[in-house]
């Protein structure tokens, strides 16, 4: 029988870092010198982590690469060309529906959840935060180990 926290749901060492999502974006912080009373630090297990998923290191390179902001419909465009390796103009409303729907539901929220992206939903920009700005070490190693395939997609995207 599991122990009795008091309700909490704060890491106690057992659980495995990679698995945890802060309780707010308030209280999550990415600097690696943070005080040990922060919530969240996000380490490079915790940073590749959340870089495993290849669709959000692909969103996440299109936003270095545009400056920060995107929107929605930019973005899932280009993802879903890349991922059904064809081009935007040939995409059906279906293929670009569930890149959406995937994108709003589960890859946007995760990455708001660490404030590395913010999503306006009134205006569809999706912007990287300053804290996301601090993944850029990891994205240029993660982009020297696909390189052809990020070239390609960066390549794609400003067509």
């Amino acid at each position: 029988m599991p122990e009795d926290n008091g309700g909490t749901d704060r890491n106690d060492g057992d659980e495995n870092e990679a698995d945890r999502r802060p309780e707010s974006t308030a209280d999550a912080d990415l600097d690696p010198d943070a005080d040990a009373g922060e919530d969240v630090t996000l380490t490079p297990g915790v940073v590749f982590g959340l870089l495993a998923d290849r669709r959000d290191r692909f969103l996440l390179y299109l936003l270095y690469e545009r400056g920060g902001t995107v929107p929605l419909s930019e973005l899932t465009a280009q993802l879903t060309a890349w991922e059904n390796e064809t081009t935007s103009d040939l995409l059906t409303e279906e293929m670009k529906r569930h890149t959406r729907t995937s994108l709003v539901h589960a890859s946007l929220p995760k990455l708001a959840d660490y404030d590395l992206v913010t999503f306006n939903a009134d205006t569809g920009a999706v912007t990287l935060t300053e804290r996301g700005e601090w993944l850029e070490p990891y994205l240029e190693f993660a982009k020297e180990q696909e390189s052809d395939d990020v070239d390609e997609f960066l390549d794609r995207s400003t067509r």
